[in-house]
């Protein structure tokens, strides 16, 4: 492990890459050159032939509008987001962990032999309850850190509303964490995404990665269709769609280079208090979207308040939710 990030020997021969491309292997810390984009952007499309293929073939042995999908490559949301534009299948769902973590529950499911029902309300939502994994380490009495609370979520959706049109990074942590490596509103980082250097500042103070990784976005299903192109219903992020013209310069934190963007679809029914507080964003802005990242800096999504208010205390954030409460720093 390096500066937090774990390292592994490679998956393929160093060499025989270089020869095939020409180009030769970049040094960590030195910086992208346009031949490293090229060579993404040709995988990309490779990528999309490859599997628009396979969805083709399948179409033809199982006909049908619905397509399930888990395996890495499910988490390659560009590719997602165009399947019915590139195949007969209209319905897409993507299991919330399709790397071999989620492979290998449905193995289990599959070695159970017996039908299972999924008893919570959202398909990725599965994790520890906020209240089974309360701070033990980090006392809420700590001098850096200050807290109120709020009597109703009425009360508190006002007060993260104001705080967001002013810029403050806040971090969520309610209810169940999520299963899978998207953070789906309950281990989430949210901000306001019609901030021409939002995007700049959550990398900066942050995530502590390069200027150019974009974030992705919730957005109130109901308003989807107004806002993005072909877009399905998308509960578990793993979409990214065209975000229309007349919409692109309202929401300039959370736009691909190509003006598309990765969305999370939220239902009141299965998030009602993320839906609440995208309702009263719009109410407020005409924009029924927020940026929504995971609660993390270099290290796993955070589990626990000790995890979040560790996370907290090392970047540079405003507040936290905790259920009804607000954590933020002393300012001196």
């Amino acid at each position: 492990i390096k500066n937090k990030i774990p390292r592994v020997t490679d998956l393929f021969s160093v060499h025989h890459m270089e020869i095939t491309l020409g180009v030769p292997p970049r040094k960590a810390g030195t910086p992208l050159s346009p031949v490293h984009a090229d060579i993404a952007a040709s995988l990309q499309l490779r990528f999309e032939e490859v599997a628009n293929s396979l969805l083709k073939n399948l179409h033809d042995a199982i006909p049908g509008k619905t397509l399930g999908l888990a395996g890495g490559c499910s988490h390659n949301s560009v590719w997602v987001g165009k399947i019915p534009q590139n195949s007969p299948f209209s319905e897409i769902f993507v299991a919330p962990a399709s790397g071999d973590a989620g492979l290998a529950v449905g193995a289990a499911v599959a070695a159970n032999n017996d039908k299972l029902e999924i008893s919570a309300s959202h398909p990725a939502l599965l994790g520890p309850d906020c209240h089974d994994v309360r701070a033990k380490k980090i006392s809420h009495s700590d001098s850096r850190i200050k807290e109120q609370r709020f009597s109703d979520d009425e009360a508190l959706l006002v007060w993260l509303v104001d705080q967001i049109v002013q810029e403050k990074v806040i971090g969520i942590f309610r209810g169940r964490m999520e299963f899978g490596p998207r953070a789906l509103g309950s281990r989430s980082i949210i901000c306001d995404p019609r901030s021409l250097t939002m995007r700049d500042q959550l990398n900066a103070r942050v995530k502590h990665r390069e200027a150019f990784r974009p974030f992705a976005a919730f957005i109130m299903f109901e308003h989807q269709n107004e806002w993005l192109e072909h877009s399905f219903y998308a509960p578990t992020m793993e979409a990214v769609f065209k975000v229309r013209p007349e919409k692109q310069p309202l929401i300039p934190a959370v736009l691909h280079y190509d003006q598309s963007c990765r969305i999370q679809s939220v239902r009141k029914e299965t998030q009602p208090f993320i839906w609440a507080l995208l309702d009263r964003f719009y109410k407020n802005t005409g924009v029924p979207m927020l940026i929504n990242t995971s609660f993390n800096d270099s290290e796993p999504v955070v589990c626990t308040e000790d995890d979040a208010l560790s996370c907290f205390l090392h970047c540079d954030m405003d507040h936290i939710v905790f259920d009804n409460r607000i954590v933020s720093k002393n300012l001196y």
